[in-house]
């Protein structure tokens, strides 16, 4: 009969537990969640990474040593700048294990993925109705098709032809 009693107290315990955390376990983004998941190459202590509003500002990250293998933030309407860290200036691929970094939305659209850099990498994002800064010539040989606002970057070629005859 103790036994009993104790199986019950038990899942009692559980379920309080469960309505007790479920408020934050069941928390929703009201705005633009991200997801980083990280594969660390063989030394993940040397691996950090923010994420920088337009000015500047880190909204989210994790210092060198510190990250873990998924991280979850909610993002405003903005533009957004993803940044990943080697300490020892070596990336998260290729030259000690196959580390690699991919940054997702909620729908699971990439936003961001690599692993092959030097010592740092940085990658924009935007999400709503920011401007996406690029070169919106469509002539130019820099066209950016995505770009809702030229910055100034378009190159073009310019080239002369003369006919003889």
């Amino acid at each position: 009969m103790f036994n009993t009693f104790k199986k019950c107290c038990g899942i009692v315990a559980m379920f309080a537990l469960y309505f007790y955390s479920a408020p934050a376990a069941f928390a929703q983004c009201d705005a633009n969640e991200v997801t980083l998941t990280l594969v660390f190459d063989n030394y993940p202590s040397e691996t950090g990474w923010s994420i920088t509003d337009a000015d500047g500002n880190e909204v989210a990250g994790a210092p060198q040593g510190t990250a873990t293998e998924s991280a979850v933030a909610c993002l405003a309407d903005g533009c957004y700048t993803l940044t990943m860290t080697d300490q020892f200036g070596d990336g998260m691929c290729c030259s000690y294990g196959e580390g690699s970094y991919t940054l997702t939305d909620a729908d699971g659209n990439v936003l961001a993925s690599g692993g092959d850099f030097a010592a740092s990498e940085s990658t924009e994002f935007c999400f709503g109705d920011a401007p996406i800064l690029g070169c919106t010539d469509e002539t130019a040989c820099n066209y950016n098709a995505t770009a809702t606002e030229d910055d100034g970057s378009c190159a073009t070629i310019v080239m002369n032809f003369s006919t003889s005859g």
